[in-house]
């Protein structure tokens, strides 16, 4: 199916509930993708049942499809299909919630693309901008009730760089939000401190943790596993713990 050109306005008729983009491919007003081919290549049938497509965001902003060997990103195919054509080169798609995965047409725009908005290149120093208290909220929740590391959580928020989200998940930011111990940097390299061993000990003790369940909890990672194994064993840090060589 051919596209019509960008004066002649949106792709879809007005009122329509999908959009068939490529031949056996639609795309709905809510986002969804569907296909009528089979998987793998083929010839196409008319015959077959159209199924959703299960799509990622492949580029942690955005979701991308592929079809007949062309990857085209769904909010633009969404925009572009029930709103109206890029206005210029200088916009892109972009969500009025901030969730890269509600890509229904009512929550979509075309908006101005500026440097740390989604989708843009890396590189940028305002794509490693400080978490906002209700980012740090969800940071939190995601990695303590679903045990996410800072790439998935990143990946799952539509955040480009990571690098906030692990300084939180270390303790070295929002600690209202997260009732983590500050890390002590004073020191080049510094994991543990007299105030986190503490609380490594309580966690050990009285809510029957293990050491990698203690790493991910306080936000060192399952690296880091081993550290908290010496402390509880009274390898490392024994003069705070009380232990000697052999653990509780």
């Amino acid at each position: 199916m051919a596209k019509k050109k960008a004066s002649e306005g949106r792709l879809a008729p007005k009122g329509a509930r999908y959009y068939e983009f490529e031949l056996g491919y639609r795309v709905y007003r809510d986002g969804s993708v569907w296909s009528q081919r089979l998987r793998g290549p083929g010839p196409y049938r008319s015959d077959l049942p159209w199924r959703q497509i299960a799509v990622v965001p492949s580029n942690k902003h955005q979701q991308f499809v592929t079809a007949s060997r062309t990857v085209w990103s769904i909010p633009a195919l969404v925009l572009e299909a029930f709103v109206g054509p890029r206005p210029n080169h200088r916009m892109m798609p972009k969500h009025r919630d901030g969730d890269i995965y509600n890509n229904a047409v009512t929550n979509l725009y075309w908006g101005e693309r500026t440097w740390g908005s989604p989708g843009t290149r890396p590189g940028s120093d305002a794509l490693a901008r400080p978490l906002t208290r209700q980012q740090a909220r969800r940071v939190w929740r995601l990695h303590s009730q679903k045990g996410l590391d800072a790439s998935e959580i990143a990946k799952r928020l539509g955040i480009k760089n990571a690098g906030p989200i692990q300084q939180l998940l270390k303790g070295l930011s929002w600690n209202d939000v997260t009732g983590l111990p500050r890390l002590d940097t004073g020191r080049k390299n510094a994991v543990l401190n007299e105030k986190l061993v503490k609380e490594v000990m309580r966690l050990h003790t009285e809510e029957r943790l293990t050491p990698r369940e203690i790493a991910l909890k306080l936000g060192l990672g399952v690296q880091r596993t081993m550290l908290i194994k010496g402390v509880v064993k009274g390898k490392i840090w024994s003069a705070t713990t009380g232990l000697k060589p052999g653990g509780v």
